[in-house]
């Protein structure tokens, strides 16, 4: 993909595979945008490359992420990577826990993608990143595995018998015009698959 003169604007930016995925794509020729809550986080992450720009953003506020995509003008490619995870035993998770968590990993991802999905024209690229908490479980981590299976798993069981891969791309529908050069992917941290 050539990425020179194009935007890619990067949610939960300021650290982790964010912060990576900005430098990489910063790196390849693209213009960056990061968001998250932390503004220190995301200025240290800024400070690497003239081609990433920060803006503070709470993805679980729809007025927020509107402004996000305002500040960043035009975007090619949205990336939902904005994420939360709280450890607890599934009989010890608290309903405002599981609030919490839905905010940011569902809601979260949802107002991500619409948002950037009425802004762009032309091409673009859609894409969310999950947790592998989708595919293997971890002790205390019983609210992420269901969030991100439910959400994100190939409902086919085991992909009928195909390399387990966890890449999901589809094509969007020709719906108020939107066409066939737009793509939805999702992309867990470990293994991939194309659906």
């Amino acid at each position: 993909m050539i990425l020179q003169g194009r935007t890619v604007l990067i949610t939960g930016g300021g650290s982790g595979i964010g912060a990576e995925m900005a430098t990489l794509f910063a790196k390849n020729g693209a213009s960056v945008v990061i968001s998250g809550r932390r503004i220190a986080a995301l200025e240290q992450v800024a400070a690497t490359s003239d081609a990433i720009r920060a803006i503070t953003a709470d993805v679980t506020d729809e007025i927020s992420v509107k402004h996000l995509f305002q500040s960043a003008g035009h975007v090619d490619i949205v990336i939902a990577n904005a994420g939360d995870s709280e450890s607890a035993p599934f009989h010890k998770t608290t309903l405002d826990a599981w609030h919490r968590m839905m905010n940011v990993n569902l809601t979260g991802v949802f107002l991500t993608l619409r948002e950037g999905l009425t802004q762009m024209t032309g091409w673009g690229r859609l894409i969310s990143v999950a947790s592998t908490a989708g595919l293997k479980g971890y002790s205390c981590r019983a609210l992420l595995r269901r969030q991100t299976w439910r959400h994100w798993s190939d409902p086919r069981p085991r992909a009928r018998g195909r390399d387990q891969k966890h890449h999901r791309q589809c094509p969007l529908p020709r719906v108020h015009g939107y066409g066939h050069d737009r793509t939805i992917n999702s992309k867990h941290h470990g293994k991939n698959w194309h659906g």
